[in-house]
């Protein structure tokens, strides 16, 4: 047993050269490392790979090891030795024998190690090697080729990020480890964890079983907002999506009608009035769908090799873009209900009954034109903030993208998707109110509230509250339900609907019925039932 500090140079840059020593050591390690043939025994052996790596860092025989079979998660699957919890006891179980673990605690940071210190460290790696044979004994294989591809032994890969402004955004992304730079001849005192070192590099671990194929790398966080995660996920940061194109064409398309479809045949389109998905991140994908590009680049795609390549020429953008919103994922808070785009704030809010009584209830209001919404203060500021310039309508931007769904419903229930609800901003004639909990509350004031009347969905979620509504409409307000119907407005040939026809108060009878049909199921309580009904309708 050698101890590899005695010939190692610790915590240095990437592209330091290694020494005569290092790299004979170098070379000696990575044809045990990258061998797939070699099998690689270790119990927590995840850990001291990544120390490795870390301590090393312009050691390539670091950044790849094959064939790595964990003990411990495979002893805990078999008979008699599963929840032993520690290397001493399953030698005690397998081998009848303890370890001496009396070197355990002892300093590890000095050097030259002792006699007793090496012949520790020996003996809890030497050690693995018995035990695995009695284990695939124990096991119900009994057969090393088995054992050998299961889940318990995977590769490894580790991704070293410099210290650099992409790399912050890296780290914080792809939630590597941050190592810390510690000079062995002038700062040995420090505690590599100590912050008032000085950064050196991230660390991105990924690891998968043998017998598949493993992602590729990960990549910084682009100009452009992309990188690829330790999944191997093309990503792009919610702050980089444009939204104008899109949402353009949704807007001055047609509304969704009962004779559409949920969505036009391959990847959906963001139709106003009409299902996103269930999701958040089905909804942002929309936005993308229509060849819209980032804030500063075309979107990139991930090629055959996997790797990043973006899109240079403008023929087949709306292909492009399509394929690009299939593979690329959205990178957002998902436990947050705003999310701030390039140049617009979506708005995600669960539409409930009045009658549950929620503590902050999002309540239409003025027969479905506006919709309360809560935020903390510090992100508001009094009106100040940029957010609330973007939600007040202020900024020369989109502003402000709605989507709402009936938040009574159960998950795997029709019903259960969000609704695109058009644009809206922050009412300013209604004095946002201060709550306790740190919490203001506002009105938005819906700018596509007369063409939504239009979709049975959009109807479906205003019948939710308004069983229980008791304020009437204003005489010039939009047609409630024991008024004219909006549910479905006179469709064109294509099936959509018209919109000058719309605002004329043209209303089938049809309509009529169908509004009366749904209020009546939300009025008895079955506001699910209401919703899987107006999704047969516009089916």
């Amino acid at each position: 047993f050698v101890d590899s500090c005695f010939f190692t140079q610790e915590s240095l840059k990437v592209e330091q050269e290694a020494t005569v020593d290092e790299s004979t050591f170098e070379k000696t390690l990575s044809a045990l490392f990258h061998d797939p043939g070699i099998l690689l025994i270790g119990y927590a052996g995840a850990g001291d790979l990544r120390k490795l790596a870390a301590s090393f860092p312009h050691l390539e025989c670091f950044r790849r090891v094959n064939a790595v079979f964990e003990l411990s998660t495979f002893a805990s699957k078999l008979p008699g030795v599963a929840g032993l919890g520690s290397l001493n006891r399953l030698s005690v179980t397998a081998l009848g024998r303890p370890l001496d673990k009396r070197m355990q605690i002892s300093d590890w940071a000095s050097r030259p190690l002792s006699r007793d210190q090496l012949a520790y460290a020996a003996l809890d790696a030497a050690v693995l090697l018995p035990i695995f044979d009695v284990l695939v004994e124990l096991s119900p294989q009994q057969d090393y080729a088995a054992v050998r591809s299961s889940k318990h032994c995977s590769n490894w890969r580790f991704t070293l990020f410099s210290n650099s402004e992409t790399g912050h955004e890296t780290a914080r992304r792809l939630k590597a480890k941050a190592l810390w730079l510690v000079e062995p001849s002038e700062n040995a005192h420090l505690d590599p964890g100590n912050r008032a070192a000085p950064l050196l590099l991230y660390l991105v671990s990924q690891s998968w079983p043998v017998h598949s194929q493993g992602p590729p790398p990960p990549s910084e966080v682009t100009t452009e907002g992309t990188f690829v995660d330790k999944t191997g996920e093309l990503r792009i940061l919610a702050r980089d999506v444009l939204t104008l194109a899109a949402v353009e064409k949704a807007i001055e398309g047609s509304v969704f009608s009962s004779e559409d479809g949920l969505s036009k045949p391959g990847y959906p389109s963001l139709c106003l009035g009409g299902f996103v998905g269930a999701s958040k991140e089905k909804a942002l994908r929309l936005l993308l769908s229509d060849g819209v590009r980032t804030a500063s680049a075309p979107p990139p795609l991930l090629n055959e090799g996997q790797t990043l390549q973006a899109t240079a020429d403008s023929e087949g953008a709306g292909a492009a873009g399509e394929a690009f919103a299939r593979t690329v994922r959205v990178e957002f808070n998902p436990r947050s209900g705003l999310v701030e785009l390039a140049d617009a704030t979506a708005l995600f809010v669960n539409i409930e009954p009045v009658s549950k009584r929620s503590r902050y209830p999002n309540n239409w209001g003025d027969s479905g034109r506006s919709l309360s919404f809560f935020l903390r203060a510090n992100q508001w500021q009094g009106g100040t903030s940029d957010l609330a310039r973007r939600l007040t309508g202020s900024s020369d931007e989109v502003g402000v993208l709605l989507f709402a769904r009936d938040g009574n419903a159960h998950k795997s229930a029709p019903g259960y998707q969000f609704v695109f609800c058009g644009r809206c901003a922050v009412d300013l004639t209604e004095a946002a109110v201060e709550l306790s909990g740190g919490l203001v509350k506002v009105e938005l004031r819906l700018r596509d509230a007369e063409a939504l009347q239009a979709s049975p969905l959009f109807q479906a979620l205003l019948y939710i509250q308004r069983q229980k509504d008791s304020d009437k409409p204003p005489s010039d307000a939009l047609p409630g339900p024991a008024e004219e119907s909006c549910a479905a407005p006179p469709t064109s040939a294509a099936g959509h609907v018209d919109r000058d026809d719309a605002k004329t108060g043209a209303i089938p009878e049809e309509a009529v019925a169908v509004q009366e049909e749904l209020a009546a199921m939300v009025n008895q309580g079955d506001v699910v039932g209401a919703m899987t009904r107006a999704l047969e309708l516009a089916k």
